[in-house]
């Protein structure tokens, strides 16, 4: 009886039903977008299965509508209208709403490829300037986020961004260029959607059924098939794996951790090495921990008050030491391109000699400093700055061939895998229509230039069927990868070259040849407004229909007279001649013995 009453005393709750599923609409269908223009475009996203989605664009009368399948994704069919804007969109299902506006009808393109494509306009040549004047109101930029993933992933955690100064710097230098240049001409709106990863092969940008066609990745298909029958096993997380390499890193130093930073080691038989720059550069081919130390004097005591510590970029890692004490260290991957600046007390500084040292971690390719003499500086409280560019001191401390693989991704798939950077960074990016793409990439398949020719082509066709339009052609323009003396490069670097070259028998590729803006001595040449532009020609002449000249002189032929070779071209303009009037470089002559000579050219 008791129970009984105090049951009654309690009031009537009816059974809650299961909240609907929350309406979303793709990434690329948001608010500052641009849209196809003038053409049948897919409006696609989740909702409650079944139940009926409508879209109510503002430039038509009609509402159009479907209905989410079993696992909740729609995708609706809309006409787009001609360039131009703004305009604004409702999407509904029942009482969500989701409304989009600020909308622009224009041209769309995908930017893609390794860390070319993906160097920010900040890092290119006269970046600064340009990014500070970036006002394109008409541009709008989406950069996808850096993701890996062993199966295809519809969603992009992404936004559009209007083009102004705080949303070029962080955008990719031959994006913005290219996006830039279509406007100025073509006189519509321009979106221009980044999906890049620094050190990338071409078959990680490859779905995995074209893959497979193809051939020649059986094995690491057949890996990635065990990772995803583990899932739901327990790994370390990234951060914990990349903390504990750093760990075993200090172990391996040792002494020199502390005695390498010291104030008062002497340095006096390190080698003597100019900063910045590359340790490359200098003729040390080394990956692993190497130390550089400058010293600087100070008449009288140090200005009372927080002091900086100011350096370009440190590629990859760092730890930064005033005086034997360390000021600030940047040790997550990701951060190679990115300048660095520690603050510390002026405790630390001393009247006469002081030191800064820097342990810096390459854990490949180039290592050590980059940027401009200007970036590297100690800055007092009062402004006063003292210049620490100019001739430093260089030790090598711990190879990396003696320390574990670095972990650069999470246990399981890695980003230069097969197939992870499509799953993750492009498969969201299907049935929206786009334009064409641009592509930077090759440096990252230069050990393997013949399986390149085939693999490209692949690729492009693969691209070119999912990224499209169905009633229009995909123009796939790509960019030659520029001169770099790679390490022990015994003609790959040209053979891949010619790889990328034989993509052209493909319809509607071009490419952009970067021979004359390139830098031996840096694989980021920072010229990226030149490489930008010649995309964009690309572009507007056989995209667009300008008559421009879109490509630079081809070699269609030659002939032997005596001791003479004449060179027949086509695609020559106005005529040929050197970018600087000055004499021709680079030619050489074999004859049967297959000896080479170096030949004098004489344009005619």
């Amino acid at each position: 009886m008791l129970i009984a009453s105090a049951l009654a005393l309690l009031p009537f709750a009816p059974a809650q039903e299961d909240a609907a599923p929350e309406l979303e609409l793709a990434a690329l269908w948001s608010s500052g977008m641009v849209m196809p223009a003038d053409r049948l475009a897919q409006v696609w996203g989740w909702g409650a299965p079944g139940e009926r989605v409508v879209v109510s664009p503002s430039w038509c009368e009609p509402t159009f509508w479907g209905e989410p399948g079993d696992d909740g994704r729609f995708s609706i069919e809309i006409p787009t209208p001609e360039a131009g804007g703004p305009f604004s969109l409702t999407v509904s299902q029942g009482e969500q709403r989701v409304e989009l506006d600020d909308l622009l009808s224009g041209l769309v393109w995908v930017a893609s490829g390794q860390s070319n494509m993906e160097w920010r306009l900040t890092q290119s040549e006269d970046g600064e300037e340009v990014a500070a004047q970036a006002d394109h109101p008409q541009l709008r930029l989406f950069k996808v986020p850096r993701r890996i993933s062993l199966d295809p992933e519809a969603r992009i955690d992404a936004s559009w961004k209007v083009c102004e100064p705080s949303s070029a710097e962080e955008f990719s230098a031959v994006g913005y260029y290219f996006g830039r240049e279509l406007l100025a001409d073509l006189d519509v709106p321009v979106g221009i959607v980044q999906t890049a990863w620094g050190g990338t092969p071409v078959e990680s940008w490859v779905p995995q059924g074209d893959l497979a066609a193809h051939g020649g990745f059986t094995m690491k298909l057949i890996e990635q098939d065990g990772l995803r029958a583990a899932r739901g096993q327990e790994f370390p997380s990234l951060a914990e794996q990349q903390d504990a390499w750093i760990a075993g890193l200090d172990d391996a130093e040792g002494d020199n951790l502390t005695r390498f930073a010291a104030f008062d080691l002497d340095d006096s038989g390190w080698n003597a090495i100019e900063q910045p720059g590359p340790w490359e550069n200098a003729g040390f081919g080394f990956d692993g921990a190497a130390w550089l130390r400058v010293g600087f004097h100070l008449d009288g005591a140090p200005a009372a008050g927080e002091w900086t510590l100011n350096l370009g970029a440190i590629d990859d890692q760092d730890r930064s030491f005033v005086n034997g004490v360390e000021v600030g260290r940047n040790e997550t991957p990701g951060v190679w391109n990115r300048k660095r600046s520690y603050r510390f007390d002026a405790g630390l500084l001393k009247d006469g000699h002081n030191t800064v040292a820097i342990r810096a971690l390459d854990t490949g390719g180039a290592g050590g400093t980059a940027g401009a003499p200007e970036d590297y500086h100690l800055l007092a409280p009062d402004g006063a700055r003292i210049e620490l560019a100019g001739t430093w001191r260089y030790a090598e401390s711990v190879a990396l061939s003696s320390l574990p693989s670095y972990p650069s991704q999470p246990a399981g798939a890695q980003y230069r895998d097969p197939c992870v950077l499509w799953n993750g960074m492009v498969e969201g990016l299907e049935g929206f229509g786009f334009e064409g793409a641009i592509w930077y990439q090759g440096e990252s398949n230069v050990s393997r230039p013949g399986q390149y020719v085939t693999l490209f082509q692949a690729m492009i066709e693969s691209w070119q069927r999912r990224l499209g339009s169905p009633e229009r052609p995909f123009p796939f323009y790509f960019v030659q990868i520029a001169p770099f003396a790679y390490g022990g490069d015994r003609g790959n670097a040209a053979r891949l070259r010619e790889a990328q070259a034989a993509a052209l028998d493909l319809e509607h590729t071009g490419m952009a040849v970067t021979l004359d803006v390139g830098n031996p001595k840096d694989i980021h040449p920072i010229d990226k407004r030149t490489v930008g532009e010649r995309l964009a020609r690309l572009a507007l002449a056989r995209t667009y229909g300008r008559e421009i000249a879109d490509a630079g002189p081809e070699l269609i032929g030659a002939r032997t007279v005596g001791p003479e070779m004449f060179l027949y071209f086509d695609g020559v303009g106005g005529g040929l001649s050197t970018h600087d009037g000055e004499a021709v470089q680079g030619l050489f002559l074999a004859g049967e013995d297959r000896v080479f000579h170096p030949a004098e050219a004489v344009v005619g």
